[in-house]
């Protein structure tokens, strides 16, 4: 069972959410990396740990404070002639058919800073499952 949920997860499409204080989506950034640390972390017998990594761009966000910060699986950019756009505004995201945001979102963790102009943020969650 570690074997398949490592495959999985490492295959897997995931963007990191960011969200304002009530909640609201404020952007989202496909991961750089998708790492297995579950050597290094030890979570216990038939659990797995994956680093997930982003970094935004400089104007990701402008002006917005994020809140919080979720992993948000199988979702994909809604223009298909953009697959390969990294950042995509609460508008320009598409999920499966029949599948929400809320189901596909894990993970979410506090965070605190102010998006701005010439600052790239940088997130690092860990998911063990």
């Amino acid at each position: 069972m570690v074997a398949l949920k490592s495959f999985l997860l490492g295959r897997m499409p995931v963007y990191v959410g960011f969200y304002d204080a009530g909640g609201a989506p404020i952007g989202y950034r496909r991961a750089i990396a998708n790492r297995d640390v579950t050597d290094a972390t030890a979570p216990g017998a038939g659990l797995v740990a994956y680093d997930i990594e982003c970094r935004t761009g400089f104007g990701d966000g402008a002006g917005t404070t994020a809140a919080s910060c979720a992993l948000v699986f199988m979702a994909a950019p809604a223009d298909p002639a953009r697959p390969g756009k990294l950042w995509l505004e609460p508008d320009e995201i598409a999920f499966p058919a029949g599948r929400s945001e809320a189901e596909l979102t894990i993970g979410s963790v506090s965070a605190d800073f102010l998006f701005r102009e010439t600052v790239r943020q940088r997130a690092t969650l860990t998911l063990v499952i």
